[in-house]
């Protein structure tokens, strides 16, 4: 769809450079095309697919432009958070499901039981809720 839309501005273009045409205002209607071709390409809408249609995608191939890198841990581990039995204080998880580490170490952890999510600074002995924490 983008392409046709390039092609029939192309094709536009030659149309009026033939017709020695140019003036202000194909000036800015072309810009304005231009610019709403390239804002579509540039932000491609989303694609959804009904759960009743017919499949036409074989396989998606995701490239990435960027390595994922994996850290790696070291066999004897130590509890960076948590390890205070089960409960609701700053110090304690009830149901962690899942954790993100930042490039500054901070830890943020998914406590679902408690219904929050918990930042725990590096080097930190208890954590601090970043959201949620309403029962």
């Amino acid at each position: 769809d983008i392409e046709k839309k390039y092609n029939d501005l192309s094709e536009q273009i030659k149309q009026i450079h033939d017709e020695n045409e140019f003036n202000e205002m194909n000036l800015n209607y072309l810009k304005s095309q231009l610019i709403e071709i390239t804002e579509e390409f540039n932000n491609p809408v989303k694609i959804c697919i009904e759960q009743d249609s017919q499949s036409f995608i074989n396989e998606i191939s995701i490239i990435l432009s960027k390595k994922p890198t994996f850290n790696k841990w070291k066999q004897n581990a130590i509890t960076v958070a948590g390890g205070n039995e089960k409960g609701q204080q700053l110090n304690q998880l009830m149901g962690p499901h899942g954790i993100f580490i930042d490039e500054k170490k901070n830890i943020f952890i998914a406590d679902c039981s408690n219904h929050r999510i918990v930042e725990w600074k590096c080097n930190a002995k208890i954590g601090q809720i970043i959201a949620g924490g309403n029962n």
